[in-house]
């Protein structure tokens, strides 16, 4: 007998959101058992699938150039609190799995397109240049930045990386 778990054990496992995998349901993108009482639980080798676990260890030693960033920013913290930042990175986690990359690690911030003192940017363009990832995934080109998007995508590509635009 399959192994079941919680809405609320497989977004632990998973790295996202209960509401999230209400979402992934309604589009058809994972695979629920309902309960007799109506309870959505999820089979251990449908979390499997998702996260790539039974590949995923020999994906990172074969394809290191897989890895990649993901960048999630908001302007305010009301957008914050309202979920944008959540859902903002609920989705690109979710194509990051689904397009086999490894997450090395997911920048969040709160803060202006134009403010040039981000940290968390900061920090990811450091690992960039370092080489502790070669892509860097962002939902929209000015979650990036404002202005001067130009220049970041020559600085990552000049350091050997690429700049991934969910939605052009």
């Amino acid at each position: 007998m399959p192994q079941l778990f919680s809405i609320g054990k497989a977004a632990k496992q998973l790295g996202v959101s209960i509401k999230t995998l209400r979402d992934w349901d309604k589009k058809g993108l994972i695979n629920f058992t309902t309960t007799p009482g109506g309870h959505r639980r999820i089979e251990e080798s449908e979390i499997n699938r998702l996260l790539n676990k039974e590949n995923k260890q020999n994906e990172v030693n074969q394809n290191s150039n897989k890895n990649l960033y993901i960048y999630c920013r908001v302007s305010s913290k009301k957008q914050a609190e309202s979920g944008n930042l959540g859902r903002q990175e609920d989705r690109l986690i979710l194509h990051a799995y689904k397009n086999n990359y490894n997450i090395v690690n997911v920048y969040k911030e709160i803060a202006s397109g134009i403010n040039e003192n981000r940290t968390q940017l900061l920090k990811m363009l450091e690992g960039i240049k370092n080489k502790e990832a070669q892509y860097v995934l962002v939902e929209y080109k000015d979650r990036l930045a404002r202005f001067g998007y130009t220049y970041l995508k020559k600085y990552i590509k000049d350091h050997g990386g690429e700049i991934i635009v969910l939605d052009q």
